[in-house]
């Protein structure tokens, strides 16, 4: 994978405090759009594109997926 794992822990956190702060938990966001808006108001795409040039849309939702357990489950 093109992200390493201190990298998905740092975006953990920031995604983590994202949610708290508009009363959510990582587990209550399970659709897509909503994983891939918070994603972008944390530059998260920005930076993977900047970590690696042939990081592509599939590396980073790999890593959305772990952060966001429940992502596309229900909606």
């Amino acid at each position: 994978m093109k992200i390493d794992k201190t990298t998905r822990e740092r975006w953990t956190k920031y995604c983590r405090l994202y949610v708290q702060e508009r009363g959510y938990l990582l587990e209550d966001i399970k659709d897509t759009g909503q994983v891939w808006h918070i994603a972008h108001m944390l530059d998260i795409p920005k930076e993977a594109y900047h970590i690696d040039a042939t990081v592509n849309d599939n590396h980073i939702e790999t890593v959305l997926r772990k952060i966001f357990p429940n992502m596309n489950i229900a909606r």
